[in-house]
């Protein structure tokens, strides 16, 4: 299942607060995370949770790199980019 880009920052601030939870709070996050992404569609309980933590991790971890710039990252294809166009200015 896709995720629609209007559904993109609330996965991101999902995942965000999933960082900053503890305990049930977390564990309920997590599934929110594992229903809106589309892993779980037709929804999951709360105890069968853990059982998708490595999906989890794998799946954030690509969601991250997709879209870096919901967590302060700088995109390294931009990191390229600004290098050429220095390089293109300076000499």
């Amino acid at each position: 299942m896709l995720t629609q880009i209007d559904e993109i920052s609330y996965l991101a601030e999902l995942i965000k607060a999933k960082e900053l939870a503890n305990g049930n709070k977390k564990t309920l996050i997590k599934g929110l995370i594992l229903v809106g992404s589309g892993i779980k569609p037709n929804g999951i309980l709360i105890k069968e949770v853990p059982l998708y933590d490595d999906v989890l991790v794998d799946w954030i971890e690509n969601f991250r790199q997709l879209y870096p710039q919901y967590f302060n990252a700088v995109h390294p294809a931009f990191v390229w980019i600004s290098g050429i166009v220095f390089q293109e200015f300076s000499g």
